[in-house]
């Protein structure tokens, strides 16, 4: 057997306590930045088109999400399509073991979104038909997912602003300051 010194035994477990702290501070704010680069950097393959992020938080143990100058850009990566400058989502991911998904909060400030008409023609026509295409497994799995309940609580949407261009005509709608604030949502999936 080997002996070994309550001293020895007392500084062990302090360099062990000490470098789990650190991987948790490291993992902290490393994982926000890493995530944040990957959805960067893959965001045609991911969602369609390119994007950007200015700013993304986690906080693990409430499940709070902050994002901050989020721009989706049209398929020439430089004109801007949907924008915000705040979304704020807050779930309790602890609900997922009873089926419930449930969220506290969703806050949405400053959202802006550009519709372009050309004819028949819309400049989001390329992202429908991204998320369209469904493998044909992906249908027959999602038939036999659990029924979920669904709890959707202070959703609010502030200073958003809508612009519709309509080429043909020509002509340019605008809905500037919409704002509102909805308590809450909630559904159930079950059959009965």
């Amino acid at each position: 057997l080997i002996k070994i010194s309550p001293m020895k035994l007392n500084r062990t477990l302090k360099w062990i306590l000490i470098s789990i702290a650190i991987v948790l501070v490291l993992a902290w704010f490393l994982v926000p930045l890493l995530v944040k680069n990957y959805a960067i950097n893959n965001s045609k393959e991911l969602l369609g088109r390119q994007i950007d992020i200015e700013r993304l938080r986690f906080n693990y143990f409430t499940g709070n999400m902050h994002m901050n100058g989020f721009k989706m850009f049209e398929p020439d990566e430089q004109t801007v399509f949907v924008s915000f400058d705040t979304l704020n989502v807050n779930i309790e991911p602890y609900q997922f073991v009873f089926n419930k998904k449930v969220v506290e909060q969703l806050y949405l400030q400053g959202l802006y979104v550009n519709i372009v008409q050309q004819d028949t023609t819309f400049n989001f026509d390329d992202l429908v038909a991204f998320h369209t295409t469904e493998d044909e497994t992906e249908a027959e799995d999602s038939e036999e997912e659990e029924a979920f309940k669904y709890i959707l609580s202070n959703l609010e949407l502030k200073d958003a602003q809508f612009v519709y261009e309509d080429r043909n005509l020509p002509d340019t709608t605008r809905i500037e300051d919409f704002s509102f604030f909805i308590p809450q949502i909630s559904w159930d999936q079950e059959e009965k």
